[in-house]
């Protein structure tokens, strides 16, 4: 029959079906695809929901010619929740619009979302109040999640959780949750069986973790969940604790931060503690690890003192800190060996953080047994003669202060007052100045003191090397030829001593000191070059503080492997002279008149005039005096390997120079 008369008869304002036009009518009356099967009163029903959709979008841009063309063809579910909305309830979906310069199809399709939210919720008995809210609340992430979802599951999801008693807003929660787990390529029905939390965190997995649970029932998935959860928050704690792990060891010194994270791995106590204790570990390292420059009193500032006393005020004075020097390399290339002999089996298991105060023992004689741990060769009574070795003394280690650096620099003219670390007293008292790493002494150096008594000892020592003038290189030959600048390094008080742990040149350079001199390396000790005719190019004083000395003092040169000598004088008020290495090789040597010569090599063996191709293991001369004399051939010894003896000897009665093995 006639189109206009027809939707009038169906209930459309004729003004409007005449505005529709008949072309139109007939598109909008469809009975085939979703709606194949349905009744003339379910076609008149559609027709009229299109028609009513068209009256409430049309206007603008949008013309009812292609309103109509997209209306006909959305889905059932749509055009199905429409029919229950008036024509004002659907102008405020429209007014409510996310996005109303979306296209003509994306407003259509929001229109239909929020109609089958609406319908969905009022459907299992919340109130129309709240169903037009949370549809109106969509926003446009939601809505197309929505898409993916039919209004039967949407239904039949909101009334359980009715049933389940949960609010509209609970209830809308969950199903947005479903929805997204849907558009991601989940099932809405299996999401719609999960609990609130294994909804929430399924919603929240990716595309392709959904699909993988496809054909697994809500159990399946939640056991699922349930391990990827579990290892998620393993995963967040190894996160975690990394985190803590790599705090605990931070430093802007990568070195030491490298030391302290090797020490880390292999602590055997438990996190927190370990962490904690290395912490303040390497707060203490990175003060006692920074490079240091000295030119006089003031700048020793910059030097971190460290005494017994401070062990026991601050935490981080542990047997971390050691384990942390030693990484480092602050303890020389056996620092670990030294401190497991050291400090015990306790330490060596490393279950535990131990205080420094609690390890340190009160004398420092105790310390001589660990020498070999060292690397250095064990001293006592059979290794010098027993006089010299009466004259080694214990010190409190209370008494012994140390000055740290990582690398320490001593300008040229530096002048150090060692007054405030070396007081008057009764007691005997060590200062020490350690370079972690290396030491250099750039040219002339003194150190000052109101205490010239025999109580008191200097140390300056490298875990490194201890250079002169510059760093050792090809660029700084010249500082380590006959040509380089004359050095004196200069101690006012008692007792000097230099120690490194590599190979040690001192050229062209006198030391003197007001008591006894010790220089030792575990490697090689070189004093002059290979050119150095004159004695007088390198000399080495002790006691020049003639009125505050009691008696004469010594000499102790120590070479792990090698004393190389090439122009010596020694002066002063020398009352013996110790010389320990594998091999001792000796020219142009002037030993004093009144000195007591031991010269200790790994063989006990002499020989003569062969300085540019020395005998190994023995003791070689080649241009030496005893004060006058001459010792120039085996005439002038007796003995044989392992033991000689000069037919010299002293006042009283002693050989001036004795050969001896280890």
């Amino acid at each position: 029959s006639n189109t206009l008369v027809t939707a009038v008869q169906a209930g459309i304002d004729i003004a409007d079906a005449v505005e529709l036009g008949s072309s139109n009518i007939k598109k909008l009356v469809v009975k085939d695809g979703e709606f194949s099967g349905a009744s003339i009163s379910d076609v008149v029903t559609q027709f009229k929901t299109r028609a009513k959709v068209v009256k409430v979008l049309r206007g603008g841009s949008d013309t009812i010619d292609s309103l109509v063309s997209q209306i006909k063809d959305q889905n059932k579910d749509y055009i199905t929740s429409y029919a229950d909305l008036s024509l004002e309830k659907l102008k405020e979906f429209k007014d409510s619009s996310v996005d109303s310069t979306a296209s003509l199809s994306d407003r259509l399709s929001e229109l239909g979302v929020k109609a089958v939210v609406r319908k969905a919720n009022v459907d299992a008995g919340y109130s129309e109040e709240d169903a037009d809210r949370l549809a109106k609340s969509l926003t446009k992430d939601e809505r197309q999640n929505f898409e993916a979802v039919k209004l039967d599951e949407l239904k039949k999801s909101t009334k359980k959780n009715k049933d389940d008693g949960k609010t509209a807003d609970q209830g809308h929660t969950r199903n947005k949750q479903a929805a997204k787990y849907t558009k991601k390529g989940g099932d809405f029905n299996t999401a719609s069986e999960m609990s609130d939390d294994e909804l929430e965190y399924n919603s929240g997995l990716t595309a392709d973790q959904i699909k993988s649970q496809k054909g697994k029932t809500p159990a399946e998935i939640a056991a699922e969940n349930a391990a990827a959860t579990a290892a998620a928050e393993a995963a967040k704690k190894k996160v975690l604790e990394d985190a803590e792990d790599a705090a605990a060891v931070s430093s802007t010194n990568s070195e030491l931060q490298t030391a302290a994270t090797a020490v880390q791995k292999e602590a055997k106590y438990d996190r927190l503690s370990r962490n904690k204790a290395l912490r303040n570990a390497v707060d203490i390292a990175e003060v006692l690890l920074r490079p240091v420059t000295i030119s006089n009193s003031n700048s020793m500032d910059n030097v971190a003192e460290t005494t017994v006393a401070k062990l026991a005020q601050s935490p981080g004075y542990n047997t971390e800190l050691i384990r942390i020097l030693a990484k480092y390399g602050a303890l020389g290339s056996k620092g670990s060996t030294l401190a497991d002999a050291v400090l015990g089996t306790d330490y060596q298991a490393f279950d535990q953080s131990i205080s420094l105060s609690s390890k340190v023992q009160p004398q420092t004689d105790y310390y001589q047994q660990f020498l070999s741990d060292l690397g250095a060769r064990s001293f006592g009574p059979k290794r010098t003669s027993n006089k010299t070795h009466e004259k080694a003394v214990s010190v409190k280690t209370s008494n012994i202060s140390l000055g740290t650096g990582s690398d320490i620099t001593f300008t040229n003219g530096a002048t150090v007052d060692t007054s405030e670390v070396l007081p008057k007293g009764a007691e005997r008292r060590i200062a020490v100045i350690g370079a972690a790493k290396d030491m250099t002494i750039q040219g002339n150096l003194t150190f000052t003191t109101t205490n010239k008594t025999e109580n008191s000892a200097m140390v300056l020592g490298a875990a490194d090397q201890l250079f002169l003038r510059s760093t050792e290189s090809s660029a700084n030959s010249a500082d380590y030829s006959d040509s380089a600048a004359h050095v004196h390094i200069h101690n006012e008080g008692a007792n000097l001593a230099l120690g490194a742990e590599k190979t040690m040149k001192l050229v062209n350079v006198s030391i003197s000191t007001g008591g006894n001199l010790a220089i030792g390396s575990l490697d090689e000790l070189h004093i002059g070059t290979t050119l150095t005719t004159d004695p007088s190019k390198n000399t080495l004083s002790v006691g020049t503080n003639n009125a505050f000395t009691s008696d004469p003092d010594n000499i102790y040169l120590y070479a792990n492997n090698l004393i190389q000598v090439n122009g010596l004088s020694i002066t002063g008020r020398v009352d013996d002279v110790y010389m320990e290495a594998v091999t001792i090789n000796l020219n142009n040597v002037i030993f004093p008149e009144t000195a007591e010569v031991t010269l200790r090599s790994r063989d006990g063996t002499i020989g003569f005039n062969q300085f540019a191709n020395p005998i190994p293991g023995g003791v070689n001369f080649q241009n030496v005096k005893h004060g006058s004399t001459p010792i120039d051939g085996n005439g002038k010894f007796n003995g044989g390997p392992g033991y000689w003896a000069t037919n010299k000897t002293l006042p009283n009665g002693t050989p001036a120079i004795q050969v001896k093995k280890f």
